[in-house]
């Protein structure tokens, strides 16, 4: 790492001890890691401090006295993270940087979103002015907060997934972004810490932050930062088990292949695949955990007597999980498998009702460099022009639902408006939106192979998701399109509230 102060070990050693002798109650870390995180400053982190040595956490009733002691004492010089501009940089003083940071506050969240919308209606209003557009723009320019480099604003960004350690920016969305940058130019080596920090994520690319309001693609960055702990690990990646499930049975769990149409037989022979103008993809854990959405989906498309037909036990995993895992080699034979055979048996559409596949085919299969040659619709988009073409017309149905956003399918890959005029259309259905909603939508820590790496973390996100986004709602269900999000949100949820993808509902009004 290039980050080591001009003295040696040995004295940087004696320096922590006598800090450590010194501020008891405290928590102190020297890890690569964190050292590299809480170096970097300023906008996206391209300024850097040399000679920090340490990070303390302190203890609430640590005193500015005590502090002063500790510096004097082991001859350095302790400052808090935002104090960075004061810094001389031409001091080779050891710096010990003091952490008071507590989390991110999810008020304080709203309230940015709130600022955020209410400026984009007074751009409006100014739009409808007299000014020069010119003028306009110079003067937004001058306000927007982008234009001052030297804004003290941490821009730590908001993480569902943020981590129970006490030294939260390294694992904040702008810690993993420097992580990322630091593997990747090769200024940091993996390690335990630094793994681990990378696939406690969901990657659900909800790292926005009170700034700016450009998708930065955080997501994107650890997902490769993923891929180069694999090259350089090999076999020895925390999800290698995943990987070489999917690998050889076609699916991330491991069951056998023979029973991916065991709920749903009689369904999956009744509508073998045999060129159909429509595939039904069902994937992974609608098949083998949620059956009840491919016999509802499959009601609505008899229905609007669709030409569809299912591989049953035929079908395979898409790869998702291969690639947000890091194995991009495995994802791109995987994907090129399954497009190889759908050219094979003339598969020319396909519909599927897992958010996650639909992200897999229309997006994440183009980054590795495969064309599909087919169409790709998820079931909302599909099931919205078959209302709008009055080939279904939903009659009523009573209940105060919300939707949930899927990551896959609204952050990552923009469809929002589908799910919501499908609800809208069915009479007597109320449909309440939560505070964080569209694509400021919180995870439920399903996502990422979350599930996968860290079964807990991902639980106490969709703790969080029905605590602070459904509960307040007062609603009796929560409507999604996601397998991943209803299997992860039927697991903490109580059974008064039902967890139900769309095809749920719009089968029940036909």
């Amino acid at each position: 790492m290039r980050l080591d102060i001009n003295s040696s070990e040995e004295s940087s050693s004696d320096i922590l001890q006598c800090l450590k002798a010194h501020l008891p109650s405290c928590n102190i870390t020297n890890d690569p890691e964190d050292i590299y995180v809480y170096s970097h400053y300023g906008v996206f982190g391209t300024k850097l401090i040399r000679n920090v040595i340490a990070v303390i956490h302190p203890d609430p009733n640590l005193s500015s006295d005590t502090i002063s002691k500790a510096e004097n004492a082991a001859s350095l010089s302790i400052i808090k993270r935002d104090n960075f501009e004061e810094i001389s940089l031409s001091d080779e003083t050891p710096i010990v940087i003091v952490d008071d940071y507590n989390g991110y506050d999810p008020e304080k969240l709203l309230d940015e979103l709130k600022k955020l919308e209410n400026s984009i209606k007074n751009d409006r209003m100014f739009l409808n002015q007299s000014k020069p557009l010119g003028l306009w723009i110079l003067d937004k320019l001058k306000t927007n907060p982008n234009y001052s480099p030297n804004s003290k604003k941490l821009d730590l960004g908001y993480c569902v997934a943020e981590t129970d350690s006490i030294f939260r920016q390294t694992s904040s969305s702008k810690g993993r972004l420097l992580l990322c940058r630091g593997l990747l130019n090769g200024e940091l080596e993996v390690s335990d810490r630094l793994i681990d920090t990378m696939y406690r994520c969901s990657t659900c690319g909800q790292c926005y932050n009170d700034i700016y309001d450009e998708e930065l693609r955080i997501n994107k960055s650890i997902i490769e930062a993923r891929h180069e702990i694999v090259k350089k690990c090999g076999d020895k990646t925390p999800l290698k088990s995943l990987v070489r499930n999917i690998t050889s049975t076609g699916n991330p769990s491991g069951l056998s292949r023979e029973d991916r149409t065991l709920w749903y037989e009689d369904i999956a022979e009744s509508h073998a695949f045999n060129h159909n103008e429509i595939l039904y993809w069902t994937g992974c854990t609608t098949s083998y955990r949620i059956p009840e959405i491919v016999k509802s989906t499959v009601k609505v498309f008899e229905k609007a007597n669709l030409d569809f037909g299912m591989l049953g036990n035929n079908e395979t995993c898409c790869g998702l999980t291969l690639y947000l895992a890091g194995y991009f080699e495995e994802a791109q034979k995987n994907a090129r498998a399954i497009v190889a055979r759908a050219k094979e048996i003339g598969v020319r559409h396909i519909v599927t009702s897992c958010a996650g596949c639909y992200y897999a085919f229309s997006k994440v299969y183009k980054e590795l460099g495969i064309d599909t040659g087919f169409k790709v619709d998820h079931t909302t988009q599909l099931f919205e022009r078959l209302i709008d073409d009055c080939i279904i017309k939903p009659l009523e149905l009573h209940g105060r639902y919300t939707w949930h956003d899927p990551c896959d399918l609204g952050r990552h890959s923009g469809v929002y408006q589908a799910p919501r005029n499908i609800l809208k259309s069915i009479p007597g259905l109320e449909v309440i939106e939560s505070p964080l909603t569209g694509r400021h939508a919180r995870c439920c820590g399903g996502g990422g192979a979350l599930m996968a790496y860290d079964y807990d973390l991902s639980k106490s996100i969709a703790e969080s998701k029905l605590k602070l986004d459904i509960h307040p709602l007062s609603v009796e269900g929560v409507i999604t399109g996601c397998p991943a999000c209803i299997l992860n949100l039927r697991g903490v949820k109580e059974e008064s509230l039902r967890i139900l993808d769309i095809s749920q509902i719009l089968s029940k009004s036909i």
